[in-house]
């Protein structure tokens, strides 16, 4: 639900595996360091800017989002997965 502060509080009494790995796909700052890593990437596959854009999604920046799944609907516009997101972020 978004609220990292009582997660925190919690945290100890959960399996560390169950955590690093909840954590990497859906912690803010996570997040935020994927979209940096592949915001930097250069020669990005559709690939790259697919999940730039769930990542985008994911963080509420529906902008960005929208300009990543862009860039990978003009590198392949019949990719069905890429067809998908396109549509549901254009909703």
């Amino acid at each position: 639900n978004n609220n990292w502060a009582n997660a925190d509080k919690i945290e100890p009494f959960l399996d560390v595996n169950d955590i690093t790995s909840y954590k990497s796909i859906h912690h803010p700052d996570q997040v935020q360091q994927k979209i940096t890593q592949l915001s930097i990437k250069t020669n990005k596959s559709i690939e790259d800017w697919l999940e730039l854009a769930k990542l985008q999604s994911k963080i509420g920046d529906k902008q960005m989002a929208s300009q990543s799944i862009n860039q990978a609907h003009q590198l392949d516009p019949v990719r069905d997965d890429v067809n998908q997101f396109y549509l549901q972020l254009k909703r």
